[in-house]
């Protein structure tokens, strides 16, 4: 009797299981739907906009001469559509307004509770990396997609961790539709890197952490280089410059002072842990 009722226990909870796992998979399956109609939506209202942006996108040009920027990284500039990304996931009259302001010179929420660092700050970010048509670079926080989208024309392969899950989807989404095949996302929590493709060439983190995560360093190429925003989450913090010589010795340098939205996930947990001891 008891084995039997055992039995019965184990087989309605695997349909239980197995129920979950479909529910789940459709919910995502409709939200890419939805996700891919937005995208087609606002592909449409850009093209609508298209002599507003190509104007907008050579003031920005203009602003950026002052930063002598490398051919690799002006032409990527010139190849990317900064308003395929700059949209707002969460409101199509904010995704509107936000592609009409792509080129602008400011930071733009995208939804999630993060935003899309301003035309300037990428293109520094990007320098400041030095990528080579042979370097395989680690970004932590896919956000809007922008960043990885630059690094793409440039090197030969690009790995990109987000942590909100929607987020990454709907960006996952929008390199799909516009052809960026070199792209490898994954939704997790960056903190610990992607061991798997490690190591690095560059790792780019643009999302703000007190410290700067140990398996990220460990996950950097001897002769490598990383950009990470380092200080108060929700305040100032310092661009640190992370070089790990051929050696396997770590050097880091302060370089301009930056704000970036937090590190959640284990980042965030340490630090609050810290402020409360």
């Amino acid at each position: 009797m008891i084995k039997r009722f055992l039995s019965f226990a184990f087989i309605v909870l695997n349909i239980f299981i197995v129920s979950g796992a479909n529910m789940n998979a459709g919910y995502n399956q409709r939200f890419i739907n939805h996700t891919d109609n937005k995208i087609k939506s606002m592909h449409n209202y850009i093209i609508s906009k298209r002599s507003y942006l190509k104007g907008s996108k050579r003031l920005m040009f203009i602003r950026m001469r002052r930063f002598n920027l490398q051919p690799e990284v002006k032409n990527a500039l010139m190849l990317v559509k900064r308003e395929r990304f700059a949209w707002h996931r969460n409101s199509m009259y904010a995704a509107r307004r936000n592609a009409v302001k792509a080129y602008a010179e400011t930071p733009l929420a995208i939804g999630y509770g993060q935003t899309i660092s301003s035309p300037n700050m990428v293109a520094i970010m990007t320098k400041l990396a030095n990528p080579k048509s042979s370097d395989k670079i680690l970004e932590i926080g896919t956000g809007s997609g922008y960043q990885s989208a630059l690094l793409s024309k440039i090197c030969k392969k690009v790995y990109s961790i987000e942590i909100v899950e929607k987020l990454g989807i709907s960006t996952t989404r929008i390199y799909k539709r516009y052809g960026y095949t070199n792209i490898k996302t994954k939704i997790a929590d960056g903190y610990y890197g992607w061991r798997e493709f490690a190591p690095f060439d560059k790792i780019l983190v643009t999302c703000a952490t007190n410290h700067i995560p140990p398996a990220l360093i460990r996950q950097l190429k001897r002769g490598g280089i990383m950009l990470v925003p380092v200080g108060h989450p929700y305040g100032i913090q310092k661009l640190i410059e992370l070089r790990k010589d051929k050696n396997g010795r770590v050097r880091t340098r302060k370089l301009m002072h930056v704000r970036f939205v937090p590190m959640t996930g284990t980042a965030l947990q340490k630090f609050k842990q810290k402020r409360n001891n």
